[in-house]
């Protein structure tokens, strides 16, 4: 069960937001926006990720720090696209979505980096 710890928590992630879009549409009499819509797709992207590379023995999964500036980049994704689209719906701008942009960013190179750390052999 642990092997699937990731996989499960990535995609119960995804399909909440992707659900809480729906119900965000459903009781915003249709207005929405497609930040608002296709929210869930960054977790969904990763979840699908643990899913192609679960059997795969060549790949490592991500641990340690790479497992949380993962979790990071998701979460602070995921989010520049929830606030990006009730502002869009509001027609309101702030600076709050560009800051979770530049985290997401951030996170994301982070993430790849500490990834493509594990497979070198640290000479010592």
């Amino acid at each position: 069960m642990k092997q699937y710890r990731s996989l499960i928590t990535y995609t119960a992630v995804s399909l909440f937001v992707l659900v809480f879009g729906i119900v965000y549409t459903h009781f915003g009499f249709g207005v929405t926006s497609p930040y608002m819509s296709y929210a869930f797709v960054p977790t969904a992207l990763i979840a699908l990720f643990f899913a192609l590379t679960h059997g795969v023995k060549a790949v490592k999964k991500p641990i340690g720090y790479s497992a949380m500036t993962l979790a990071f980049f998701a979460a602070s994704l995921t989010l520049y696209c929830l606030i990006k689209g009730i502002f869009a719906i509001a027609g309101a701008y702030s600076n709050y979505d560009v800051m979770l942009l530049y985290t997401a960013i951030f996170f994301g190179g982070v993430s790849v980096g500490c990834y493509l750390s594990q497979y070198t052999k640290h000479l010592q």
